[in-house]
């Protein structure tokens, strides 16, 4: 995930949500292991509760 460092900066700088593919696919990953918690720094999406 080389983009995930710099997710959260670019969504404060243009004012939109950002999600990358391989982003996406983390996300549902841990979604679907039943990890249900926040990670702050990485974009609005892994902020996001369900």
């Amino acid at each position: 995930m080389r983009a995930a460092g710099v997710i959260a900066e670019l969504e404060k700088e243009i004012g939109k949500t950002i999600i990358t593919s391989n982003q996406a696919l983390c996300w549902h990953a841990l979604r679907l292991s039943g990890c249900q918690h926040i990670v702050p720094g990485r974009g609005r999406l892994f902020e996001a509760t369900l």
